[in-house]
């Protein structure tokens, strides 16, 4: 009875032994597992927009692949995979104050602002709908930020006060609510290739690429170690018309991307955390 006991404890220690190195053996498995069922769902990053060049006569840049160069009118989209120096400006003579709308309502689906737009249309009111630009695009395809629609009254007015007087004229345009872009200004973009070749687009311009060299970047403006540099940008590179019919440059991309490159600037390797 008793080597019968013996027997019994010395299989009991054999058992734990193998369940033991099982566990160890199985133990970052299980971990890797738990951590990936616990690990957040990866969402749509933010999008932010940051002035390169503030306002210039013309700003020269370089992209380092093939380039996508998308306007307003999605039909007119274009693309170069030349990699020389680029131009672009403002064409004399075309800047005008940006134009008053009215604004219906903003959707989600533009399925949805075909449904909201009906009542309007059934009224003989023109209207129409405008995809919102806030999102970046990256081989074709949306990676970051928020489509919306916008549903706007067709027609479009030199002046708040036109506006106003337009939809108190109407009672189906009670909720409407007038909207004038401060940001926005009306005017024609010069884009010349490195051919000299000038392609005028209307009021804004947006282009998609791995990365864009932008000469002449004024740095730390304001200190005694102000200077001009040349810079690299990834992301997509936005030029806008300025109300003095300058250029503006500003670089969209996702917040993440924006860290990578902002974060190691502002604090050295060698910084404690």
């Amino acid at each position: 009875m008793k080597q019968s006991f013996f027997r019994y404890c010395e299989k009991t220690k054999q058992l734990s032994r193998v369940m033991l190195w099982a566990l160890t053996a199985l133990l970052p498995l299980l971990i890797s597992c738990a951590a990936l069922r616990l690990q957040p769902a990866v969402g749509t990053s933010p999008v932010i927009r940051v002035g390169i060049v503030p306002r210039a006569d013309e700003i020269c840049f370089q992209p380092d692949n093939t380039m996508r160069i998308l306007t307003r009118d999605a039909d007119k989209t274009y693309r170069s995979k030349s990699k020389e120096e680029w131009r672009v400006r403002v064409q004399p003579g075309s800047v005008a104050p940006p134009p008053v709308n009215l604004l219906l309502g903003t959707y989600a689906t533009k399925a949805e602002a075909k449904k909201m737009a009906l009542p309007f249309e059934q009224e003989k009111i023109s209207v129409r709908i405008v995809e919102s630009d806030n999102q970046l695009n990256l081989g074709g395809r949306s990676i970051a930020g928020k489509t919306q629609f916008l549903l706007y009254i067709a027609d479009q007015f030199p002046s708040l006060e036109n506006a106003e007087r337009y939809r108190q004229a109407n009672p189906l345009l009670q909720n409407a609510r007038p909207v004038s872009s401060t940001r926005e200004v009306a005017g024609t973009l010069l884009l010349i290739s490195p051919q000299g070749e000038e392609l005028a687009i209307k009021d804004m311009v947006r282009l998609a690429g791995p990365r864009f060299t932008i000469k002449n970047v004024q740095v730390g403006e304001g200190f005694h170690w102000s200077r001009q540099e040349t810079r690299s940008y990834r992301g997509e590179l936005e030029f806008r018309v300025t109300s003095d019919g300058k250029v503006t440059a500003i670089n969209v991309m996702p917040l993440e991307e924006y860290l990578m490159g902002v974060v190691p600037g502002e604090m050295a390797p060698s910084f404690p955390l």
